[in-house]
């Protein structure tokens, strides 16, 4: 009896031993997945900047979190985007500095017309100490961190007819972002300030609703506005900026060393979007001029700077910070 209750106790060791090394391996945690929407073309920089933002996470990470991309404008429009990720339901966006009319105008110096005039002179700003305190004002007023200010390049008006001076400017029908600061600035020049949607340029323009818009090369070019319109004046009337934002609550919520992943993930990423966007300035004006289109510099132009710079600071007065144009202008010296 003894014998034979051994083999029984000895074989349920076996089955109990071949058991375990046939036993499946415990499954992977998945990984934790954010989804980064932006308006902008999925072949620009600024999209191959979050592809970059979206590696640099991943890698760092080990893969325990992932970046979903919607470019071209998938998941909304600038300000719906940014209204969704402070509400939650969108986790992070890449938007231009409409943001800061919307949301903190008492910054909105640091968008005025001919403010900068260097990236280097816009870069002082942003990631120093105005940057440091815009963003803390965006985060009390929406909820949502800007990890970091990516440069942009120039914007210059695009139009269906030439424009030499300001007097061609007048009764200009011209597309705008959502902005009290654009509508002003080209309202002094002489134009018809009009806010559309980005992605509702194309048939506006198309369609004779619009007779123009303003933006960098960049987009005139990736979002083939070279057929419907045929002149980009030369302006550069802005340096602006990209904006990555993701919400407070989603950040917070994430591991110290996977914020500071992302913080510094960010900054890595507009180093690469920097470095894009300054190189391609000349390539997009001759890939624009094999599209036919024809470049334009205005013969009076000095009194484009005079006037914005003397009309337009004082209809916002009650609204600008006191001193903050100043001290982004003295970041030039």
């Amino acid at each position: 009896m003894k014998r034979v209750l051994a083999v029984v106790l000895a074989l349920a060791m076996i089955f109990s031993i071949c058991a375990c090394g046939t036993q499946a391996p415990a499954k992977a945690a998945e990984a934790k997945t954010l989804r980064l929407a932006h308006i902008f073309a999925q072949d620009g920089s600024a999209n191959l900047a979050c592809q970059k933002f979206a590696q640099i996470v991943e890698e760092k990470t080990k893969g325990a979190y992932k970046i979903e991309i919607y470019p071209n404008s998938q998941l909304g429009d600038e300000r719906e985007l940014c209204e969704a990720v402070t509400m939650g339901t969108v986790d992070m966006t890449l938007c231009g500095d409409s943001f800061i009319g919307w949301y903190c105008p008492e910054y909105l110096p640091l968008c005025a017309f001919f403010t900068w005039e260097s990236y280097d002179h816009a870069k002082a700003a942003y990631r120093g100490s105005i940057g440091e305190s815009l963003t803390a004002a965006y985060s009390k007023a929406c909820g949502s961190t800007v990890l970091d200010y990516w440069m942009r390049a120039p914007r210059y008006i695009c139009t269906t007819r030439e424009i030499h001076n300001l007097n061609d400017m007048k009764g200009l029908t011209l597309r705008i972002p959502d902005d009290q600061l654009y509508y002003e600035s080209f309202k002094a020049l002489g134009a018809n300030p009009t806010p559309l949607a980005f992605d509702e340029i194309y048939m506006a323009v198309k369609q004779g609703t619009v007779e123009g818009l303003e933006n960098p090369m960049e987009d005139l070019y990736n979002n083939s506005f070279y057929d419907v319109n045929k002149y980009v004046i030369n302006t550069a009337h802005q340096i602006s900026m990209f904006a990555l934002i993701i919400n407070d609550k989603i950040l917070a919520g994430l591991p110290a060393d996977v914020q500071k992943i992302m913080k510094d993930a960010a900054i890595e990423a507009g180093d690469y979007q920097n470095e894009l966007m300054e190189g391609a300035e000349a390539d997009y004006k001759a890939k624009l001029e094999e599209k036919g289109m024809i470049f334009i510099t205005p013969d009076d132009f000095d009194k484009w700077r005079d006037i914005i710079n003397t009309e337009v600071p004082p209809k916002f007065a009650d609204v600008w910070m006191p001193g903050l144009l100043e001290e982004a202008l003295a970041l030039a010296k």
